[in-house]
């Protein structure tokens, strides 16, 4: 009974908001809100959320350029690896309930980084590829732009068990990157201080291959001192504004929080 009253509590919140005449998707952030339209729609079948889906995925094809790339922002000459991990996860989705075309678009996304953004040793993405010249730019060891892009090579490889390569080396290089707490940060490698986003985007990624690869008692160890009396994560960096341009500011974060309980409704 409280399963359903709790869907119902977030449906509506999801019909007044999402659904409203008002809400309009300006930004590729926005995407992952056709994620949940579409598991809205497998659990309740309700062909709003179908619809709203299939509004967002025309969104996504408005941003592809000539060569069927999605930039973060359109008309960029630079592409971000922010942007894989937005719309992959739910371009599979896609294809699974509406259309297999999306698949071919997300599998253009992490092709064209595999063949110009990754290092040689270890699959590590650079933060950015300038599409001109096709040199990586920015951090090579960016935390949570990895985690970006891990989400997406995650869920598509999930679902095609293509490109297990660069999705098992990138997982075998994090791990010999943790730090002393045995989780990772800001920047893996180089700069230990613990990112809650960077942390909880490689956990969750890996469990979406490997449910066994973490329990409840082993996460909330790691964790458990950067999880403040309230129950709120602690310790995620800030905004990043661009490559090379990164925050010193940690804090409480919204998408750390939303990780932690997506990871612990899977344990």
């Amino acid at each position: 009974m409280k399963k359903k009253q709790d869907l119902h509590k977030f449906q509506e919140y999801f019909d007044n908001y999402i659904l409203s005449p008002d809400y309009e998707i300006k930004r590729i952030d926005q995407v992952p809100v056709g994620l949940v339209a579409l598991d809205l729609f497998q659990t309740t079948g309700e062909n709003k959320y179908y619809d709203f889906s299939k509004k967002v995925f025309q969104y996504v094809e408005s941003l592809m350029d000539e060569d069927g790339l999605l930039s973060y922002r359109q008309g960029q000459t630079v592409l971000y690896y922010d942007a894989i991990g937005l719309t992959v996860p739910f371009l599979t989705k896609y294809s699974q309930v509406v259309n297999d075309r999306a698949l071919e678009i997300a599998q253009q996304q992490i092709q064209y980084y595999v063949d110009y953004g990754l290092s040689e040793e270890g699959y590590v993405p650079s933060h950015a590829i300038d599409k001109t010249t096709k040199i990586p730019l920015g951090s090579s060891n960016w935390g949570r732009g990895i985690g970006w892009y891990l989400l997406g090579l995650s869920s598509y490889y999930k679902e095609t068990g293509e490109f297990e390569k660069e999705y098992r080396g990138l997982l075998n290089t994090l791990k010999s990157l943790r730090n002393e707490q045995g989780l990772w940060g800001q920047f893996p490698g180089s700069k230990d201080k613990f990112d809650a986003s960077a942390s909880l985007m490689y956990i969750y990624a890996e469990l979406q291959n490997d449910p066994d690869s973490y329990c409840k008692s082993e996460l909330m160890r790691l964790l458990r001192i950067f999880i403040s009396v309230e129950g709120e994560v602690l310790e995620t960096s800030g905004d990043t504004y661009s490559a090379n341009y990164y925050s010193s500011t940690f804090g409480k974060s919204e998408l750390s929080q939303g990780l932690l309980l997506s990871i612990i409704s899977q344990l």
